[in-house]
């Protein structure tokens, strides 16, 4: 695998991260939310 192609993976691998913890947060703000 190229240092690109490397580059491009962990970019993009970061892009998932970035939106997916956002809403996971706002699921575990929801479920908090409901079973209190």
């Amino acid at each position: 695998m190229t240092q690109d192609a490397q580059d491009k993976s962990l970019f993009r691998r970061r892009v998932v991260v970035r939106e997916l913890v956002p809403n996971m947060i706002t699921l575990a703000a929801l479920c908090l939310g409901l079973s209190s």
